[in-house]
């Protein structure tokens, strides 16, 4: 292991933005920044939500800098996933979602299409 990234890991978060809370499906893209789900669980504050993530990381500061999300129409305690599309969108995997008490929920997971404008539009 050469550094870790996170709220207790080896960077210090510049600017606005903050952390994730249950990250998975990171990947380097080509500029040098990591695009990363990230589900919410545990999130400090009374509001739970979950997205996808854009951290430009720079190894000499040892600094990171959130550049850009989209946050879920819906919190996806599980599963998730984003990856970076030719066209310079993002795909993005919403993650399980609980069924309503005992009931399933066919529609527990979706994938958008998503927009790295600020604020991000879904295209589909």
């Amino acid at each position: 292991v050469v550094w870790r990234l996170g709220a207790e890991g080896d960077f210090s978060l510049v600017g606005a933005g903050e952390w994730f809370f249950n990250q998975h499906d990171a990947s380097w893209l080509v500029d040098g920044s990591i695009l990363l789900y990230d589900n919410g669980n545990e999130r400090p504050g009374d509001t739970l939500y979950s997205r996808a993530v854009i951290y430009k990381v720079d190894e000499q500061e040892m600094s990171v800098r959130q550049v850009w999300e989209y946050r879920t129409e819906v919190y996806t305690p599980f599963l998730g996933g984003a990856q970076l599309l030719h066209n310079g969108n993002v795909l993005v995997h919403l993650g399980g979602r609980p069924p309503n008490a005992g009931s399933v929920d066919t529609k527990a997971a979706n994938v958008v299409e998503v927009t790295q404008t600020e604020p991000p539009e879904k295209v589909w």
